[in-house]
């Protein structure tokens, strides 16, 4: 599986933020947090061909946060006769919370085409 035009590409993440994961594993990781951003930032860093490092550091905050939520499993229910568990992880809201506010802290001075990422109206064509 090969991975295009990433906003953090693996180089940097192992040279420059001294990452620790795997490349499979960043990969995945890096691809869902693109799409927290593009979420939230209505794809305007689509448009770039060269990221501004804003843009790598949260992309960097927001693997590490995902890779920590990923890592916490949710009980939803134990049976001790014939013992059996089952986990779910739903979307919470807490979570969302979280990953909105690492994107507005890094994301909210940052302009592409004179428009802030952020900025929730219409573009001009």
């Amino acid at each position: 599986m090969k991975f295009e035009n990433q906003y953090l590409t693996y180089e940097e993440y192992k040279e420059d933020l001294k990452g620790e994961l795997s490349e499979m594993s960043f990969n995945l990781l890096e691809y869902r947090a693109e799409k927290e951003i593009d979420e939230q930032t209505s794809d305007r860093f689509k448009k770039l061909k060269e990221y501004p490092i804003e843009l790598k550091l949260c992309i960097n905050e927001l693997i590490t946060e995902i890779k920590k939520y990923n890592e916490v499993s949710n009980k939803a229910s134990e049976t001790v006769g014939s013992y059996s568990v089952s986990y779910d992880k739903p979307v919470t809201q807490e979570k969302k919370k979280s990953l909105n506010s690492i994107i507005k802290t890094y994301l909210s001075e940052v302009k592409v085409n004179g428009v802030f990422v952020l900025y929730c109206g219409a573009d001009e064509k």
